[in-house]
C-alpha cells in the first residue's frame, strides 16, 4: 500500500507512534497503579502529601502525574480528612472514580476499555471538562471508612506479608522496619519505613518489567528524535523546548507535553471523518465507508506519486516529505494567526486556540465541499481528503 492508513496520512509523522501513548495511558486507561504511585511520591516530596501548589508544579512542569486538563478542586474532593492535602490512598481513589466515570461514559461496547472513537471522545471530554468526577457510590473505596486519615505503620513481621516479599524489601532496604496498613497486599510499588525515619518507595517489580519500562522511554525519546528531525523540529522547539537545549526530554516534562499536544493534534486533525457518519451508521456501515474512502485516496496518491510510470521508492519517499512539509507549513500558518491573541508566544493557551483553529478549518471545509442534511457524502470526504493534500504538495 502506498499509506497504510489513508486517514491518518492527515498526521503521517506521528501516525503509529502517538496513538500509543496519549493521556489517558496509565492513568485512565489502561490504568497502571505502580506508574501512578512512583509519580504520586516523586511530586509529593517527603511529606508524602499532595497539595494545591504541588500539584499545579507538576501539572505546568509536565511531571506526568497531573494531566494537562485536570483541576485541583476536583481531587481535592477526595480529601477525606479534609486537610488540604492528598495522601496516596485519597489520590487513588480519585484515579479509580475517573476511570469508573469515563468508562461509563464512553465505554461503549462495554469491554472495560477505550479504543477508536471511544477513546477519542473520552479525551475531547475531558479536555472540555464535561466528565462529572466526585466521590461517592460510583467512586471504588481505596481503603475502608475506618482507616487512620494519616499513613501508620505496620512492622513487617506482623504485616501479612509473605516472607519473599518481606525477604526482597530487605534486600533491597536493609533499614526497613515497616509498611503501610493499608498498603499490605503484595504489589509492585510499595511503601516502606525505615529505622532511621525515613519513608522510602521500593520498586518491587522484576529487573525484566524494569527493562521494558525502560525500554518504552527509549522508544518514546527515540521519536521525538525523528519527530525533531522532521519539519516539524521549529513547532516543536519553540513550544516545548523550555530550557533551550534543542531536546524534548522526559526529565523535565517537554516530552511529556509534547506527546499529549501531538495525539491532540492527530485527534483535531482526523476528527473531520466524523461528519460522514451520524448515530444511525452501524460499524459494518462505517468500516466499509472508511475502506472504501482508503481505497479511493490510495488510488490517488498513487497517480500523484508515480503518473502514469512504474512504482518508484524513490518518487514514494519525496511524496511522504512534501507532504510533511506541508502539513508543517499549515500549521505553523494557523499557529501565526492564533497566536497574537495569547500574549505573541507559544503556550498552553495558544495551543489550544490552534487545535479549535484547524477543527474550524477542517469544518469549513466540509461545508464547502458539499454536506447533506449535516452529513458529508463519501464523495464530498474524498474530495476534501483530496484538497488538503493537494494544497500541501504545493511547493510554496
Amino acid at each position: 500500500m502506498i499509506l497504510r492508513n489513508a486517514i491518518a496520512c492527515l498526521a503521517a509523522m506521528w501516525a503509529v507512534s502517538v496513538l500509543a501513548d496519549d493521556a489517558l495511558t496509565k492513568a485512565v486507561d489502561p490504568y497502571d497503579q505502580a506508574d501512578q504511585k512512583v509519580k504520586f511520591f516523586k511530586t509529593a516530596g517527603n511529606s508524602g502529601e499532595l497539595d494545591q501548589k504541588k500539584f499545579l508544579a507538576d501539572q505546568k512542569a509536565g511531571g506526568g502525574l497531573i494531566l494537562p486538563f485536570e483541576k485541583w478542586e476536583t481531587a481535592a474532593a477526595f480529601d477525606k480528612n479534609k486537610n488540604g492535602t492528598l495522601d496516596w490512598f485519597e489520590f487513588e481513589a480519585y484515579r479509580q472514580a475517573m476511570r469508573a466515570a469515563v468508562l461509563a461514559g464512553f465505554d461503549k461496547n462495554k469491554d472495560g476499555k477505550l479504543t477508536g472513537d471511544e477513546r477519542a471522545a473520552a479525551l475531547k471530554a475531558l479536555t472540555d471538562g464535561k466528565v462529572v468526577i466526585k466521590p461517592g457510590a460510583e467512586a471504588p473505596r481505596a481503603f475502608p471508612p475506618t482507616a487512620a486519615s494519616q499513613p501508620t505503620r505496620i512492622s513487617l513481621e506482623a504485616s501479612g506479608l509473605s516472607e519473599e516479599t518481606i525477604r526482597h524489601i530487605k534486600e533491597k532496604i536493609p533499614n526497613a522496619v515497616a509498611v503501610d496498613t493499608r498498603d499490605t497486599k503484595d504489589t509492585d510499588i510499595r511503601i516502606v519505613y525505615c529505622g532511621d525515619g525515613q519513608m522510602r518507595i521500593l520498586d518491587m517489580r522484576s529487573e525484566e518489567e524494569q527493562a521494558w519500562l525502560a525500554a518504552i522511554v527509549r522508544r518514546n525519546e527515540e521519536r521525538r528524535e525523528r519527530m525533531l528531525a522532521s519539519p516539524l523540529r521549529e513547532f516543536l522547539l519553540r513550544n516545548f523546548d523550555a530550557d533551550g537545549d534543542g531536546k524534548l526530554s522526559d526529565k523535565d516534562g517537554e516530552g511529556a507535553m509534547c506527546d499529549a499536544f501531538l495525539f491532540e493534534l492527530q485527534t483535531t486533525m482526523m476528527n473531520w471523518q466524523s461528519v460522514m457518519f451520524d448515530k444511525d451508521t452501524t460499524n459494518d456501515e462505517r468500516h466499509e465507508i472508511e475502506r472504501t474512502l482508503n481505497e479511493r485516496i490510495e488510488l490517488a496518491a498513487g497517480k500523484r506519486i508515480h503518473g502514469g510510470g512504474p512504482p518508484s521508492p524513490e518518487k514514494e519517499d519525496a511524496f511522504q516529505k512534501q507532504i510533511e512539509i506541508g502539513m508543517a507549513r499549515y500549521i505553523e500558518r494557523i499557529e501565526k494567526q492564533v497566536i497574537p491573541n495569547h500574549g505573541g508566544k507559544p503556550s498552553k493557551a495558544s495551543r489550544a486556540a490552534l487545535l479549535k483553529a484547524i477543527e474550524a478549518d477542517f469544518r469549513e471545509r466540509a461545508k464547502k465541499n458539499g454536506m447533506t442534511n449535516g452529513k458529508l457524502t463519501l464523495d464530498d470526504g474524498e474530495k476534501l481528503f483530496l484538497e488538503l493534500m493537494d494544497e500541501w504538495l504545493k511547493n510554496e
